[in-house]
């Protein structure tokens, strides 16, 4: 875009570049070159070039180039130079000021143009630049047709060269060009075409250079420049040359390095050049001319060869016939000798050493075997590369190599390492000389001599390599300085990576940092750097590293990491250490992850912040330890996160109740079904509110004024609103008060009157003022209660709120959201945020209306147009209105209307006006609600679910205090018209990817009647986002061919249109793909479901947009093995995404099998019903690949060969497949019935019930519930459910939290939601009672046993999920010693002195759930512990044992000093016997045997005095007596006795007597032989 430059009274217009074809104007301004001009000529042209100047006018000169900038130069004004690289242009004359000086100097960035390679052709303009060769030119003027070395018309830009090759002489050479020729490189100097390099006219050398070509010989062109080796020398030719010998040649050769050639032995008849090297015997030899070989000694004579070094050659033991040189050395008998002569052997070896004096003795010895000194005992001489002969260790297979610091004989080289004094020079090195060729030099040993040794980390230790120090204290490995292998410093890097077979043994280590402690207690959060023993990556650990007999020492390092991730899948990652002390300030002992194992014998911490740490699972064991000084002692925290965890639910709630209070002996028994609480439906609904969230109120006034003394009583009360067969209250009636406080049923007679029904008011007192008639009352309700409508009317409200007992009308459960005692509110949800709009139901609807104007009035008139309103009607939800704001957020009633305006009034009977004479000025704005009048409410009564069943679980009896009793009871139930289930999604991991989960259960099943009952599912949990939930009777619905099940209503629930529909935010949608489209963008999302069966008997969830998340996906048997000796099955499914750890059901019978025991005659199916695999439902996956998986079903008997044919389609199910959300259960209409009642177990725990409240079975029995008598489960016992396999003893279990939902719930609400509240693991002990079941509501049931208490504090509730793991970290201490744990480093211990702070027994054990230590152990004052429970004070020697209950069936008798017997007696038993007739000093009574004891004597004593009393004269007025005169009834002290009954002594037997408060007792007693009463029973 063109330009326009305004410089006062001149304007230019800037064209941009020049260009030909441009018509060009005054004042245009281009680029031309380097320069810009300025068209001057008044007539319009083009095609004249600027520098033209009868049209152009140079305007700014771009610069004058000055080439390089040179100091000693004057520069004037736009002057250009290069300097740097770069342009710069002169704004100021100077001399001597460099570039880039800003005072003198610009850099110039726009004033040349690049044109590339220079083209004859091309017309350049002045500054244009071309390459030309290797140099780059710049044009001095505009030229055409000139070429760059033309100095008239360009000069050198930038001096270059350009690499050509190989000389060839038919190329044209420009300067610049370099050229290879010969050996050198030569540089053109000026354009050359067949001119040889050397013409030194057109080339230079640009580099002198080496070009060898091996071997001389005779037929070879030499070029100058060239080297060849000749003899041992290698030669330069001088001049091109061919066939002259170069050691005789001076003109053509000249000498370029001496050296020698090795020709081996020395052979005759061989050519040898001079400086040829050859062996003979044991010395080489060097030749001095050149020549052909003869006879050796005769040339050694002739001065053609001279010895070039002397030695020995080892010839191995002394052979008859062998032709030995001089110096050779042989071994004859126990001694070696050394040949003096050339000659052969003859038939003797002593007359060539005596005789013919051959032989000279080299080394005299008696035995192999080196003398028993220090690191020499047990050594022999050997060869273990046949060819290096050293003093070793004897071992047939065994590869032993050295380390040694000795700087004269010790290197790390190939050439070292096998013996002691020819030794490598570090341990890094003898790894890897070992690594390079593991598979011939393993097993191997190193041996390292005492020294210190400084080493680059990280070292790998080879497999089965043992490394042994001279000694655990002065063999000394520590890191170089400087970096090490990952460019981290050797000081933070890992020492050993340690393999499987490695042994370590005799060193001390030092010198590692790096570690500092995070949060204190959590190893995790610490950083690791220096660590001395890491397992090395990917390694098969098949035998266990072994550290033992060595020291580690540092400032901040970490003594071992033995993490079992690292390693091969399917190996132990273990390590084994014994008497390995580690001394680290800071840092940690030993740390065992992620499934690790480590055996750990006689191993000491000092000053660590952890000294033995396990986590992720991993395990240690350890025996006759010590962690001294320090942060922390032993911990154990966390789980491995790779093992599959077995899961399920809490199944039940508890029920304390006292014993005392049983109405029988029988006492409860379990699958007993108890009840507490009642459900009413007294309550009626007295009136509806027609808005968004509708409100129902339970009490309805109407003032009495009149009132007849007549039969029936008549009622005057003006426009009551009540209907005949209401029960209606009095109060505050004056005069005829018999009616205050009591309810009657009435009849209306008209709007104004109604009569009691059956109420004589004959003979009241006369009325004479006042009285409230009441209908209804409070309501009684709590937020969250369940309640459900009966006997609504009119019918279109029967089919919104359903109407429990009306004929063909379906049944519905709404949540109440308590306003007042007499109101609340409905909601479709538990958790109260999706509240009930009836402002567009049955007939109603609003509509908005637009206020125009306000005015400042009284009353206020709104200007609406046509707005609708009538006189009395509500003007609702006034907002938007600006200036006049106190209107906004009100409802006012509209008075004397028009056509556009209407009147406010503040109160329904419109007597008082809206005064809004102080009120701000209308401005603009506001709209208001208008209510179209549909069907009216009329009347309808509330359910209200007060009662809850259960089933008897489990009874726990062992529990204190005694004096109660603890029922587990399940199956809690609780209403029956339909409930709401609240829909979350989670990541089930196994491999299954999300699934959908229902009231806090994965999958969970619901027994339901949808033909009867509305069941609603609500989806506003943030986690549902782009998971629309619908239904199918097909498992994974459309995603595995099946169909969304939408049926039509049946007409027995009195609705019509599809069985399941779908509301967004409170507004029913059209179908499935709507609410699927708006499901992200609504807040409310609800699936309902009412009015149809499906023929299954079975609905599975799915979503709209995911398949899998109905329950997963079922897999074929394609194939499969089955080894009966071990119970191993391979079952090929196809491709699948399941993880080890995942759980299967292999459908009953759904697999075909043959086997050998019959030929394979006869087809047999698989899995019976008695076989083990159905026995627990589920097999849990132990190995899978990406087609295949790998289960164990159990052995078999018949160990014949078994051959799969064949497999039902679907039939292999996850434990989320093949099971239904809906279990389809039919009901008769309206039932009652207990086993009908919705499962209570969801979102919120199972109300408590208060204490006292009353419990009843079935059976009649009942009792009275404890303090905290209804909670979660807690204890030593629980019950769970929902389990695909058996718990086993010595799993942790552990309570997930949950569920949590998002947006948070209603805040009124005070039901507790089911987030638990453990966070403590427990190890359970024992497993009882399991039952499988096909049940998916049940699966898998127990009671299991747990080693510790579970605290009434921390109960579980019914519902609760829970995880049980095998894979917890251990740490294992025995015989162990905690010392002055909790003092810290060096600094704050202040050893030999004592600590500066005290010792912390808290942190001598640290466990983090599930993470557990066991341990027994001491402390720094001898104080003794066997875990958290049992402490032995050395001091005092007090023991303390903290545990819940302990166990002492075990014992025969027990010395309890003086409690009771006397002291020192030996208590044996304690006893229930309630009559003490043992009269033992070996048995003490329990509380209840005491009791039963004292209560029979009282009631013998309380007899014996009452038979006194029957037995004294009474006044005859007040006794009645039988014919023998004895009293059969009486009244004695206001107790009346009757039934008196007598034995043949006259005694008393037997009466009945009654209390003034009615308390009946029957009384029967016995005699003693002496007339003494000795029993009393009392019923």
């Amino acid at each position: 875009m063109a330009t326009i430059i305004d410089l006062g009274k001149l304007r230019f217009h800037f064209a941009g570049t020049y260009d030909a074809a441009t018509e060009y104007e005054m004042n245009d301004i281009v680029k031309y070159g380097g320069n810009v001009y300025v068209y001057a000529n008044v007539v319009k042209s083009t095609g004249n070039i600027p520098t033209n100047n009868a049209y152009w006018t140079l305007m700014i000169e771009g610069f004058k180039f000055r080439s390089e900038y040179d100091a000693a130069t004057q520069y004037r004004v736009g002057d250009g130079v290069t300097h740097g690289g770069k342009v710069y242009i002169c704004v100021l004359d100077t001399q001597g000021n460099t570039p880039p000086n800003p005072t003198y100097w610009s850099q110039f960035a726009d004033g040349i143009q690049w044109e590339g390679d220079f083209n004859i052709a091309t017309a350049y303009q002045k500054n244009d630049l071309v390459k030309y060769g290797s140099q780059v030119y710049i044009a001095k003027q505009d030229t055409t047709g000139n070429a760059p070395t033309d100095t008239n018309n360009w000069d050198k830009f930038v001096e270059g060269i350009s690499a050509e090759g190989v000389y060839n002489s038919a190329s044209t050479y420009q300067p610049g060009d370099l050229v290879a020729y010969g050996a050198n490189i030569y540089r053109c100097t000026q354009t050359s075409l067949g001119n040889l390099p050397t013409n030194l006219a057109y080339f230079e050398i640009f580099s002198t250079g080496n070009d060898y070509q091996g071997e001389w010989n005779t037929s070879s062109n030499y070029r100058v420049g060239q080297t060849v080796r000749y003899g041992g020398n290698v030669y330069r030719a001088k001049v091109d040359n061919v066939n002259t010998q170069p050691d005789t040649n001076t003109t053509e050769w000249e000498v370029f390095s001496t050296g020698v050639r090795t020709r081996g032995d020395w052979a005759t008849a061989t050519d040898y050049a001079i400086n040829d090297i050859v062996a003979y015997g044991g010395n080489t030899y060097v030749v001095l001319e050149g020549h052909t070989s003869g006879v050796f000694a005769t040339d050694l004579a002739a001065n053609k060869w001279q010895k070039f070094n002397s030695g020995v050659r080892y010839m191995g033991i002394w052979t008859i016939g062998v032709d030995y040189k001089k110096d050779d050395i042989v071994k004859n008998s126990v001694s070696t000798y050394i040949a003096k002569i050339d000659h052969t052997a003859g038939a003797d070896f002593f007359i060539d050493l005596n005789t013919n004096n051959y032989w000279d003795e080299f080394v005299a010895g008696a035995s192999y075997v080196l003398p028993n000194t220090a690191g020499n005992a047990g050594k022999y001489l050997q060869t273990p590369d046949g060819s290096t002969y050293s003093w070793q260790f004897s071992g047939e297979n065994d590869k032993i190599f050295y380390v040694s610091e000795d700087s004269t004989s010790s290197a790390d080289d190939v050439n070292h390492g096998a013996a002691i004094d020819y030794a490598f020079a570090s341990v890094r090195y003898a790894c890897d000389y070992i690594n390079a060729d593991v598979a011939n030099r393993t097993p191997a040993t190193i041996f390292i001599k005492d020294g210190t040794y400084s080493e680059v980390l990280p070292i790998h230790i080879p497999p089965n390599v043992t490394i042994v120090g001279d000694g655990q204290r002065n063999c000394i490995i520590q890191p170089a300085a400087g970096n090490g292998d990952n460019g981290v410093p050797n000081a933070e890097e890992t020492m050993f990576y340690v393999n499987t077979g490695t042994m370590i043994e005799g060193v001390i280590l030092k010198g590692l940092t790096g570690f500092s402690l995070g949060t204190p207690g959590d190893p995790l959060t610490s950083t690791v750097k220096g660590c001395y023993f890491r397992l090395e990556p990917g390694s098969t650990i098949l035998k266990s590293p072994y550290i033992k007999e060595s020291s580690a020492f540092s400032t901040g390092g970490v003594g071992a990491i033995v993490d079992g991730s690292v390693v091969a899948s399917g190996t132990a990652g273990s390590m084994v250490f014994h008497t390995f002390t580690q001394v680290h300030d800071g840092g940690i002992g030993f740390w065992v992850s992620n499934n690790g194992l480590s055996e750990i014998v006689s191993c000491f911490t000092y000053y660590c912040d952890y000294g033995y740490a396990t986590t992720g699972g991993g395990k240690i064991r350890a025996l006759n330890g010590n962690n001294s000084y320090g942060m922390y002692g032993a911990l154990s925290a966390g789980f491995d996160t790779n093992e599959v965890a077995a899961d399920g639910y809490i199944y039940g709630d508890t029920l304390t109740y006292t014993r005392a209070s049983l109405n029988t002996t029988d006492g409860f028994t379990v699958g007993d079904k108890v009840t507490h609480g009642t459900t009413t439906t007294n309550k009626p609904a007295t009136a509806v509110s027609i808005e968004p969230n509708m409100l129902i109120t339970t009490a309805k006034d109407a003032t009495v004024s009149a009132v007849t003394q007549a039969n029936p009583a008549s009622v005057t009360a003006t426009a009551h609103g009540f209907a005949t067969g209401q029960s209606i209250s009095f109060a505050g009636v004056v005069g005829m008060t018999e009616l205050n406080g009591n309810s009657y049923t009435i009849t209306v007679v008209d709007a104004d009157t109604f009569t009691l029904d059956g109420t004589d008011s004959s003979g009241f007192t006369a009325y004479t003022s006042d009285g409230t008639a009441t209908l209804g009352g409070a309501h009684g309700f709590a937020d969250g209660d369940m309640m459900a409508f009966k006997d609504v009317l009119p019918n279109d409200w029967a089919k919104t709120l359903g109407s429990h007992g009306t004929a063909s009308m379906y049944n519905r459960t709404w949540y109440v959201d308590v306003v007042d005692s007499t109101s609340f509110k409905v909601c479709t949800n538990p958790d109260l945020t999706n509240y009930f709009d009836s402002s567009a139901i049955n007939g109603w609807s609003t509509v908005t209306e637009v206020i125009a104007d306000a005015t400042r009035s009284n009353p206020v008139i709104l200007t609406i147009t046509g707005h609708g309103y009538s006189n009395g009607q509500e003007v609702k939800n006034i907002t938007g209105v600006v200036g006049m704001t106190e209107l906004n957020n009100n409802t006012y009633y509209a008075n004397n209307v028009t056509a556009n305006t209407i009147e406010l009034f503040s109160d329904a009977g419109v007597t008082t006006s809206l005064d809004g004479t102080g009120f701000g000025a209308y401005v603009s704005g506001g709209t208001a609600s208008r209510l179209i009048t549909g069907t009216l409410f009329t009347s309808g009564t509330m359910i209200h679910y007060g009662a809850t069943t259960s089933e008897i679980a489990n009874i726990q009896t062992n529990i204190q205090p005694a004096a109660n009793h603890r029922l587990v009871v399940n199956n809690t139930r609780k209403g029956y018209t339909g409930k709401t289930v609240k829909v979350s999604v989670v990541n089930a991991g196994h491999g299954l990817g999300n699934q959908y989960v229902f009231d806090g259960e994965l999958l969970g099943s619901h027994k339901m009647d949808t033909l009867h009952r509305l069941y609603i599912f609500e989806q506003n949990d943030d986690s549902n986002d782009g998971h629309p939930l619908y239904f199918s009777e097909t498992q994974d619905g459309i995603h595995n061919g099946g169909t969304e099940f939408n049926p039509v209503k049946d007409a027995i629930t009195g609705l019509t249109g599809s069985a399941v529909e779908y509301y967004l935010d409170g507004a029913k949608v059209a179908d499935l793909a709507a609410y699927a489209s708006g499901f992200n963008a609504a807040t409310n999302r609800e699936v309902w479901i009412v009015g149809a069966a499906p023929t299954s008997n079975k609905l599975y969830s799915v979503c709209y947009s995911h398949p899998g998340m109905g329950g997963g996906t079922s897999y074929t048997a394609t194939s499969a093995t089955y080894e009966p000796t071990t119970g191993i099955m391979t079952m090929d499914i196809g491709t699948h995404g399941l993880n080890v750890g995942a759980n299967l059901e292999i459908s009953q019978d759904s697999m075909i099998w043959t086997c050998a025991q019959d030929s394979h005659g006869t087809n047999h199916t698989y899995p019976r019903a008695t076989d083990p695999a159905k026995n627990s439902v589920f097999v849990k996956v132990i190995q899978a690949t990406s087609t295949t998986v790998t289960v164990n079903v159990g052995i078999s008997s018949n160990v014949s060969d078994h051959i799969f044919v064949s497999a039902t389609a679907g039939a292999i199910h996850t434990a989320y497949s093949d099971k239904p959300t809906i279990v389809y259960t039919t009901t008769t209409q309206h039932s009652v019935a207990d086993s009908h009642w919705e499962r209570f177990s969801g979102m919120y725990r199972t109300e408590l019930v208060a204490n006292g409240t009353r419990i009843t079975a079935d059976d009649g029995q009942y009792a009275d519930l404890a303090i905290d008598g209804s909670k979660g489960q807690h204890g030593f016992s629980l019950v769970l459910a929902g389990l695909s396999e058996i718990p086993r003893p010595g799993a942790s279990i552990e309570f997930v939290s949950g569920p949590t939902y998002s947006p948070a719930d209603n805040t009124d609400i005070t039901a507790t939601q089911n987030t638990g509240l453990d966070t403590v693991s427990y190890i359970v002990s024992n497993v009882s009672g399991y039952q499988a079941s096909t049940d998916p509501t049940v699966l898998g049931t127990c009671t299991i046993t747990i080693a510790t208490e579970k605290p009434v504090t921390s109960d579980t509730y019914y519902g609760q999920r829970f995880k049980l793991r095998y894979k917890y970290s251990q740490t294992r201490l025995t015989g162990h010693d905690f010392l002055s744990i909790g003092t810290g480093g060096r600094a704050t211990t202040n050893y030999p002195g004592e600590p500066t702070q005290p010792a912390a027994q808290g942190q001598e054990v640290t466990e983090t759930y599930p993470g557990r230590v066991y341990y027994v152990s001491t402390d720094q004052d001898g104080n003794f512990r066997v875990g958290n429970y049992f402490r032995v004070d050395q001091s005092t020697g007090r023991a303390t044992l903290d545990a819940s209950a302990f166990d002492l069936s075990g014992l025969t008798s027990l010395r309890l000093g003086s409690i009771g017997a006397q002291l020192g007696e030996s208590i044996n038993e304690f006893s229930a016997d309630g009559s003490l007739s043992g009269n033992s000093n070996t048995a003490v009574p329990t509380e209840q045997a005491v009791k039963t004891y004292v209560d029979s004597q009282t009631q013998v004593a309380i007899a014996a005095a009452n038979n006194a009393k029957l037995s004294a004269p009474f006044d005859i007025a007040d006794t009645t007596r039988n014919t023998a005169g004895q009293l059969v009834g009486t009244t004695n002290e206001t107790v009346q006795y009757s039934n008196i009954t007598y034995d043949s002594s006259s005694n008393i037997t037997g009466y009945e007597e009654l209390s003034t408060t009615g308390v009946t007792k029957t009384v029967a007693a016995t005699y003693s032989s002496d007339g003494k009463v000795s029993t009393v029973t009392v019923t």
